[in-house]
């Protein structure tokens, strides 16, 4: 049965009260995918999920319904990202990185150059690269225009990097990897600081071009200051594992929990 997510609007607004708990109900539940689901991302009205079945299933959000599927990766879907609502980069344990393009869903490119599956991508704010990191710990960046790999680098800490994302700017990136988070320029790849953990991180967002978020293993989201690199500040939310955080663009933080409840803070 479909589970109620509690989510707690710390903010106060059109939800409820300071602290007052939101009871939301799923408008859309649908059995995509024979095994577990891995990741997920949504622009526009599509909605695109990836499984363990080696299959990406396109929905649309308007209409609530599922109008396709895509299968050209084998091995699980580990990762997808929009550009806009133009195009999807799916990534795989088959260590290949497909580009679609969404208005025919045609592959328009196989991009090939890791040597052990894909954990993670994310494409640069102008569509025109994206950098993508795999289980060989090494990090490319791509050329999307023209389908080529432009540069190659290990992780400087020789440790798989199980997330990668731009800032907001794309001036930066962050590396996240066992209890680190590296933060890098993006021109000549320098190390700007990282953020030392004294537990596993698990997940990490850019909420503005100079604070990152990063959720634990211990259930505490941290907040840091990109430019010194320090711990600006700290909330427990969840009782378990923090699996994911983001930013809703307007200043509210949200986590989702191995307890499997997913929080709103104001």
């Amino acid at each position: 049965e479909p589970r109620l997510l509690d989510m707690k609007w710390r903010g106060g607004g059109k939800g409820g009260g300071e602290g007052e708990p939101l009871k939301v109900e799923p408008v859309f539940n649908h059995p995509a995918h024979n095994g577990p689901v891995k990741c997920v991302a949504a622009a526009g009205k599509f909605l695109v999920s990836g499984g363990n079945d080696e299959e990406i299933r396109i929905f649309n959000l308007k209409k609530r319904t599922e109008i396709g599927s895509l299968m050209r990766h084998n091995g699980s879907v580990t990762c997808l990202r929009f550009h806009q609502t133009s195009h999807l980069v799916s990534g795989s344990d088959d260590a290949k990185l497909l580009v679609w393009r969404t208005r025919d869903w045609q592959c328009l490119a196989q991009l090939e150059g890791h040597t052990k599956g894909i954990n993670d991508c994310d494409i640069h704010p102008t569509g025109r690269i994206m950098i993508s990191t795999a289980r060989d710990s090494m990090v490319k960046l791509w050329d999307l225009v023209k389908g080529d790999c432009v540069f190659t680098f290990k992780n400087p800490l020789s440790a798989v990097t199980e997330q990668i994302r731009w800032s907001p700017s794309g001036q930066a990136f962050s590396l996240a990897s066992r209890s680190n988070v590296s933060l890098f320029e993006a021109e000549g790849s320098r190390v700007v600081c990282a953020l030392q953990h004294g537990c596993p991180v698990l997940c990490s967002a850019f909420l503005s071009e100079n604070q990152v978020a990063t959720g634990c293993e211990d259930g505490v989201v941290r907040l840091w200051d990109c430019r010194s690199g320090k711990e600006t500040g700290s909330l427990a939310p969840h009782p378990q594992r923090v699996r994911s955080v983001c930013s809703d663009g307007r200043g509210r933080l949200l986590t989702a929990s191995s307890d499997g409840e997913v929080r709103v803070h104001g």
